[in-house]
């Protein structure tokens, strides 16, 4: 996704950010081959189909907001001026275990947040990625060197980032010591958000379900809740770990769900 920073799995522009496009005959002559730079998440896509349908009657609880209007004029602003983009109140740290495997723990110490705000985004303990030209090998800062969409290895930081997508586009230039009360104000909606937010039934990875495929070589069902047939190895989810080239499942690390807590300080 180069030149914007980051890629898959992470909350930098180069993870989330997509292009679309409209196409069609009720598009204004005016406004036919021009880009749209307004401010739109992908919630916004149903309103704004219905409302080009003719669909006037829209519910009021929905999450998207209407850019018709928007975009059948020119230079016209958009009506959307924020935008959650995700908040995970597990946090995963790598862990090297005493036989030498990797294991993700997950607590909830932290939230791996983001949130924009007009021209300021927000990047609550997200892991430092760098950037990822295939033309040529870019210098990366330290703690920057996460190359893959994998879970970030021990060595990769993480930190709170500001932006301002309008001046940096490509978020080359963390602000957050130079506007404190914009990062302030930013945490606390987020922690806003976190009050009212459904909590997630998130799972682990099973380490247990890698070891079955890297026997079969197939995507099958790896959970036996039911007496085994004779003869037959007896896996269960017990144990939940990062996924490793375990020869044996009794050789699977162990999932260590860190105690409840809230928000760090904000």
């Amino acid at each position: 996704n180069y030149p914007l920073r980051g890629m898959k799995y992470y909350l930098f522009e180069g993870g989330i950010r997509v292009h679309g496009f409209v196409h069609g005959p009720m598009l204004p002559t005016e406004v036919q081959g021009s880009s749209y730079e307004g401010m739109m998440h992908i919630s916004d896509w149903m309103p704004t189909i219905l409302s080009a349908a003719g669909v006037t009657d829209l519910p009021e609880d929905i999450d998207g907001i209407n850019h018709w209007d928007a975009l059948t004029t020119v230079d016209a602003q958009s009506p959307r001026t924020e935008f959650l983009y995700n908040i995970d109140p597990y946090y995963s740290t790598m862990v090297q275990m005493d036989d030498g495997s990797i294991n993700t723990m997950l607590t909830r110490v932290k939230p791996r947040a983001a949130l924009r705000v007009g021209d300021w985004k927000l990047l609550l303990n997200e892991y430092c990625v760098s950037y990822f030209n295939p033309l040529e090998d870019l210098g990366r800062p330290e703690g920057c060197g996460q190359d893959s969409c994998a879970t970030p290895g021990i060595d990769v930081n993480s930190t709170n980032f500001l932006f301002n997508l309008i001046t940096d586009p490509y978020e080359e230039t963390n602000v957050i010591d130079e506007y404190p009360d914009i990062a302030k104000k930013m945490m606390l909606k987020i922690d806003d958000y976190m009050q009212d937010m459904v909590e997630p039934h998130f799972r682990g990875t099973d380490a247990i379900a890698y070891s079955v495929w890297a026997r079969s070589g197939f995507i099958t069902p790896w959970v036996h809740t039911e007496t085994p047939v004779e003869g037959e190895s007896t896996l269960n989810a017990s144990t939940i770990g990062r996924g490793q080239d375990y020869p044996d499942e009794s050789e699977a690390g162990s999932f260590e769900d860190g105690a409840d807590g809230g928000v760090e300080s904000m």
